[in-house]
């Protein structure tokens, strides 16, 4: 079965470099943006490496020729304004966009990897589901959906699906790794009260929801997630068990959350590098419940998560290992 070729941007990334792996061992062609000729090489065993810059427009219409999808996976997690988030997510997949629409390129699907901060926590105890009004708590987030509104308004012929994914996790992962490294020393620390409710998204899950997007006939955006909620202190228990240690589990006070994330942006502006843990991000952190329905994932792409947590955290420990990060 011949396959369409795919362009795909974010390859490079954490989730990026497992999708490129999974889409070409599924015989899809692969374009894979890169920035440099230098980064080229990491990528080439996999597709052909087109290079071309996201934040130039005119950069891009080599890219995009040729290819009948598109897998828009680049965008910043790091920033100290509301400014850089838009540069590099909204100015990011406009800019893409356009390059579309000018090279006249037969574009059949369009695959945005969003995220579920560009939806924001839930008010309540109830699963939202995606038709329900996005109220997002950071800057990210916010321009996570601003991305997607300018995804729709630009290629409405296409209507994108945007895979609003939640906390992703597993081998490569740096974010989840910090709780890994902390219990090399049996102490965990979790802010807040520990109770804050979250889905997790194993890799392989989030790589296979856009296999099954790709197949899919419809678009808009789609939660995917793990359907388990588990609070912050079940994530702990579960990653101390993969490790097979006990941790002593200190709550950090919200407060102190709050004060640690204002000290670290301003460092970040005084030096000039981009900040992860700011106020915006304390502030998604400390949200009660990040949860949402799955069931449009299941009937509309017809995919379901197969990776638990516990399961998920062990195969990421075990990667640590193996590569020497722990």
């Amino acid at each position: 079965m011949t396959r369409m070729k795919i362009l795909v941007t974010g390859g490079t990334g954490f989730i990026g470099q497992h999708l490129i792996q999974a889409l070409a061992a599924e015989g899809y062609p692969l374009k894979i943006l890169v920035r440099s000729p230098e980064k080229a090489a990491k990528v080439s065993p996999w597709g052909e490496p087109v290079v071309g810059n996201l934040r130039q427009a005119e950069s891009l219409e080599n890219a995009v020729k040729d290819v009948l999808g598109v897998v828009h996976g680049a965008g910043v997690i790091r920033g100290n304004s509301l400014q850089d988030f838009r540069e590099g997510n909204v100015q990011t997949a406009q800019n893409l966009a356009q390059a579309c629409l000018k090279t006249g390129a037969a574009i059949q699907r369009f695959i945005h990897l969003s995220s579920l901060s560009g939806f924001g926590p839930s008010p309540t105890e109830a699963l939202p589901v995606e038709d329900a009004a996005p109220a997002p708590v950071s800057d990210y987030g916010l321009s996570k959906l601003e991305a997607e509104q300018v995804l729709d308004s630009l290629l409405p012929q296409i209507h994108p699906i945007h895979l609003r994914l939640s906390a992703v996790y597993g081998p490569g992962d740096r974010e989840t790794f910090s709780f890994f490294k902390m219990g090399r020393y049996h102490t965990v620390f979790v802010p807040g009260d520990g109770e804050q409710k979250i889905q997790m998204l194993f890799v392989s899950d989030a790589v296979r929801s856009v296999q099954a997007a790709l197949k899919a006939d419809a678009g808009g955006p789609v939660f995917i997630a793990h359907p388990r909620i588990l609070s912050f202190s079940d994530l702990i228990l579960a990653i101390g068990n993969a490790m097979g240690k006990r941790f002593t589990v200190i709550p950090v006070h919200s407060s102190m959350v709050r004060g640690l994330a204002w000290a670290n942006l301003r460092l970040g502006r005084l030096f000039r590098w981009k900040t992860m843990f700011n106020p915006q991000k304390a502030r998604e952190i400390l949200s009660r419940r990040w949860i949402c329905s799955t069931e449009k994932a299941r009937n509309m792409l017809k995919f379901d998560c197969i990776m638990d947590f516990p399961e998920g955290a062990r195969e990421s420990y075990r990667w640590y290992k193996e590569n020497r990060w722990l």
